[in-house]
C-alpha cells in the first residue's frame, strides 16, 4: 500500500513508495529506490514519486518541482563564441547559450553573421601577405648573416676571394637577389627560392 501524505509532506498512513531522485543543484534525475515510509516521516530529500519515464538519447530528465522536463544534455561538447571564436566546453544542462554555437569556425578570420560563420577574406589575405613578408625578411637576414659569417663581402671588396669562395659568394648573391624579387602579393602560393648547399 502506498503512503498518504498530509500538506506538509509527512505520512499520515505508512506504506511503500518508489522514490525518483534528482540532483539538488541541477535537478537532473539521478536514480530511484523503493522505500517504506513510516507515519510522521516524509519522502527522502530531493526525491519525488513522479516517474521520469524512459530515457531519451541526448537529453536528461530535470525535475521542475511539479514534473520532469527532458532537456538537451550537451555537457562535454565544445562550443564557440560568436563574438571572438574562443572555445568553451559546455558544463550545463539545456540548449547552447546565446552567443555560442556548436559549429566551429573554419579559419581565424571567420565572423558570425547571425546564422553561420563567414570568412573575412580581406583580413585572411592581409594576414597571409604579412606572414610572407615576415618570412621573406627572415630568409634575407639569414642569407646576409651567412655571407657575412664567411667574410665574403669584405674579402670581395679588397680582392681576396679565391675562386671557390667567389663561386659560392655568387650563388648566395643570386639566392639573395631571388629572395628580393619574391612577390609576396601571391601568398600563400609562393615558390620560395632554395638556398645554395652549404
Amino acid at each position: 500500500m502506498k503512503p498518504i501524505f498530509e500538506q506538509n509532506g509527512l505520512a499520515i498512513e505508512a506504506g511503500n513508495i518508489r522514490c525518483f531522485y534528482y540532483c539538488p543543484v541541477t535537478g537532473e534525475y539521478t536514480g530511484w529506490s523503493d522505500e517504506y515510509i513510516n507515519i510522521g516521516v516524509s519522502m527522502p530529500a530531493d526525491s519525488t514519486d513522479i516517474d521520469p519515464g524512459e530515457g531519451v538519447s541526448g537529453k536528461v530528465a530535470v525535475f521542475s518541482g511539479s514534473g520532469w522536463d527532458w532537456m538537451a544534455d550537451l555537457r562535454g561538447e565544445t562550443v564557440y563564441s560568436t563574438e571572438d571564436r574562443s572555445e568553451t566546453v559546455i558544463d550545463y544542462i539545456g540548449p547552447v547559450h546565446d552567443g555560442f554555437t556548436i559549429t566551429p569556425p573554419a579559419t581565424p578570420y571567420d565572423h558570425w553573421d547571425g546564422e553561420k560563420w563567414i570568412t573575412d577574406t580581406t583580413a585572411e589575405r592581409d594576414a597571409l601577405i604579412s606572414a610572407a613578408e615576415t618570412k621573406k625578411q627572415l630568409l634575407i637576414d639569414q642569407a646576409n648573416t651567412y655571407m657575412n659569417s664567411k667574410q665574403w663581402p669584405g674579402k670581395a671588396a679588397i680582392g681576396r676571394l679565391n675562386s671557390d669562395e667567389l663561386a659560392q659568394y655568387n650563388l648566395w648573391l643570386d639566392y639573395h637577389d631571388a629572395l628580393e624579387a619574391v612577390d609576396i602579393s601571391s601568398a600563400p602560393d609562393i615558390n620560395w627560392p632554395v638556398p645554395p648547399e652549404v
